[in-house]
């Protein structure tokens, strides 16, 4: 009887416990994602590119972190099965997205450091908002001429900007390799 009752207690386990390594490297991934994440806050207002670079690296490691914990999940029905690789994709892919950006970002902290922007002219082609439904509505990007810049770091509001801004010729400058926009400046009619 007491045979029964165990067997049956782990057939209801959904997660296979890891190896001592595997969980020595998801504690690592996880103090390094929380460390990242809290300096990228606490160095918000001083340098944009270090903690914008911060809060993506956190991203990506987080991410990294749930697709090892993901490897581990024991997939017995036919939808775990679809289901769980499907998630397991998605985060990899995350990570590798968010990690892209903060290497982006890494990058350009020379261009910021020493302020040399890239900069473009014109009047809006594309303006994208963060779209919340249950707070304030921000700028996300901005196209001019083409060129699409990051803008959501600069927290403009959306009825700020279509007070100051819209349909008004405008000159952004911006960091070269992440496209993150740092000035923003309305052109003068003799511009």
């Amino acid at each position: 009887m007491e045979k029964a009752r165990k067997r049956s207690m782990t057939r209801t386990r959904s997660f296979r416990t890891p190896k001592t390594i595997t969980l020595i490297t998801m504690l690592f991934l996880m103090i390094v994602a929380v460390v990242s994440l809290f300096l990228s806050n606490s160095i918000y207002h001083e340098h944009l590119v270090l903690s914008e670079g911060l809060y993506w690296l956190g991203g990506s490691i987080f991410s990294l972190f749930m697709s090892i914990f993901l490897v581990h999940y024991k997939m017995e029905k036919v939808i775990e099965k679809i289901f769980v690789p499907l998630l397991i994709a998605g985060t990899l892919i995350c990570s590798i997205v968010f990690a892209h950006s903060a290497v982006q970002l890494f990058r350009d902290k020379t261009a910021y450091d020493h302020e040399k922007f890239q900069s473009v002219e014109g009047i809006p082609s594309k303006i994208t908002y963060d779209g919340s439904k249950n707070g304030r509505d921000f700028v996300a990007t901005i196209t001019i001429q083409g060129t699409t810049l990051h803008f959501a770091q600069q927290s403009i509001l959306r009825s700020s900007f279509i007070e100051k801004y819209k349909n008004k010729p405008l000159k952004l400058a911006y960091l070269p390799r992440s496209k993150y926009a740092v000035a923003i400046e309305v052109l003068s009619e003799q511009q």
